[in-house]
Formats: C-alpha cells, sequence, structure tokens
C-alpha cells in the first residue's frame, strides 16, 4: 500500500499531501517516483553552501529520475531545505552520520577536499560506486578523476592557484562530469509570503527606492584569511554611500568575531562621513 519510492515518502509522519488533501499512495495524483538516490556532502560556510547549490542542476542532468540527499552542517540546513532539488536535508550528527551510512545511495558527490568530507563520502559509499569528487584510500585522500586531480594539486601549491582563470563553478562542474554544462544561479524556494515579508523589512530599514549592495563582513571559520579588511570595507562602504546606495551588512560565519565588529563599525562611519 506505501509507496517509499516515492519522493514525499517519510516513514515517521504523513506527506505534505496527505495532510493537505488526504492523499494516498494507491490513488494519490502526487506521486514523483524516483530510480536513484543521491548524496551530495558539502559540509563548509553557509556562502560556500549557498555557490555549490548551482551545481545540481548538473548532478539532476547525470540521473534522470533522482532523490537528492544533502549532509551538512546544522548552520546551513535551513538554507538548504529552500534549495530547489534537494529532497532531504541530513545534518551531520550522530543521527546523520548513521543516515548516510544507510542510504543505499546510488552515487555520491563530495567536492570540498577536506578529510572529514572525503572521510564521510567514503562511509557513504561502501559496497557501492566510488564517490564523484574526494573519498580515502588507504587512510589517504584520493581525487576521482583529472578535474578532481586538478583542484587538489591548486589547493596543494599556490603557484598554480594564482595562475588558475577558471571559476569555482566551472572547476567543480568539470570534477562532476559536465565541464561545458552553462553555469546557473541557485535557486531558492521562497514562497510569497515569505518573500514579500523580507521585502517589506528591507523597504522599512533602508527605504524602498534606494539600491541596495550588501556587504558580508564575516567569514567560515576554515578561511579566516578570506575575510575582508576593516578598512577595505571603510573605503567601499563610502564610495556605495556617495553614490546614494544602501548597504545592509552581515556575519556569515563565526570565525574572528572581533573583525566583523571593527567592520561594522567602519560601515557605520563611512555612512556618517558622507552625510555631513
Amino acid at each position: 500500500m506505501i509507496n517509499s519510492r516515492c519522493r514525499h515518502f517519510r516513514g515517521s509522519r504523513p506527506c505534505v499531501f496527505n495532510k493537505t488533501d488526504g492523499s494516498e499512495c494507491p490513488n494519490c495524483g502526487h506521486v514523483s517516483a524516483y530510480k536513484e538516490r543521491i548524496l551530495f556532502i558539502k559540509l563548509d560556510a553557509v556562502g560556500d553552501v549557498l555557490r555549490s547549490a548551482s551545481l545540481l542542476p548538473a548532478i539532476k542532468a547525470r540521473h534522470e529520475t533522482r532523490f537528492i540527499a544533502w549532509l551538512t552542517r546544522s548552520d546551513a540546513a535551513e538554507l538548504v531545505g529552500i534549495i530547489d532539488g534537494v529532497d532531504e536535508v541530513i545534518e551531520l550528527s550522530t543521527g546523520g552520520l548513521a543516515r548516510i551510512m544507510a542510504g543505499g545511495w546510488d552515487q555520491v558527490y563530495s567536492v570540498s577536499n577536506d578529510l572529514e568530507s572525503a572521510a564521510l563520502a567514503t562511509l557513504a559509499a561502501a559496497g557501492g560506486k566510488r564517490p564523484v569528487g574526494f573519498y580515502i584510500e588507504d587512510g589517504v585522500m584520493q581525487p576521482s578523476n583529472e578535474a578532481a586531480a586538478r583542484w587538489l594539486e591548486m589547493a596543494s601549491f599556490d603557484r598554480l592557484k594564482r595562475s588558475n582563470t577558471e571559476s569555482y563553478q566551472r572547476l567543480m562542474l568539470a570534477i562532476i562530469g559536465c565541464p561545458d554544462m552553462p553555469i546557473m544561479a541557485p535557486v531558492l524556494r521562497v514562497d510569497d509570503a515569505m518573500r514579500a515579508a523580507a521585502s517589506a523589512r528591507l523597504d522599512g530599514l533602508f527605504g524602498a527606492r534606494r539600491r541596495r549592495v550588501a556587504i558580508n563582513i564575516g567569514s567560515g571559520s576554515r578561511w579566516p584569511k578570506k575575510m575582508l579588511e576593516a578598512e577595505a570595507i571603510y573605503r567601499y562602504a563610502r564610495l556605495l554611500t556617495e553614490r546614494r546606495m544602501s548597504i545592509p551588512c552581515w556575519s556569515a560565519g563565526v570565525a574572528k568575531r572581533r573583525r566583523p565588529r571593527r567592520s561594522s563599525r567602519c560601515v557605520r562611519r563611512a555612512t556618517a562621513s558622507t552625510r555631513r
């Protein structure tokens, strides 16, 4: 009676359509069957998670009828939950580890060259196909193809990283196996009510007619040196304010909390100085 190969099946609770219109599997008009179970692993900072969402169209193109689960950390779980194409969000935890090990994945993608992600991909793919991207063999990280080997070499040698002219998305698409696929912006599932509420909030804070440029003044804990310097933010904020643009700021990540506070003060100083 239960269609466990429908992407809406949850097991621990009724699916959304059983709740909304009483649908049950034998006669359900909302069934969405899948043939392959795909696991995508991305544990990095929120910004890296968001840009990695642009890779999902390539993964979907490689697997025509698929169920896609995304393994991430708890601070990015809410964002991953609204990324179009993601059927299940798995948070990295004891329960999440059990979930990926018993997931029966047909293919695992792990495009981050860190030991934790590669180890998780290896566990999740045990007994199945080798993960795409990076995995562990004999205790050492290994690339799954030439494109992944190139990314690993760039991570190891600054000379190669400095000479690279390709974007992150283009390099990752090559690792996935779609080097020529167009780069697409991430698509988020945001309902009209949420979009209207966010727009009203921004209009109230910054005015409805002024253009806005948002500045991320934080960084993830893995790459604190990628955080913008406070004085650079001040100069940029001053230039934007002179052009009558609003400047929302936020700190994505928890690293170096003192620097985001200093950076936000620089933005306030820049905006105040241009009003005199």
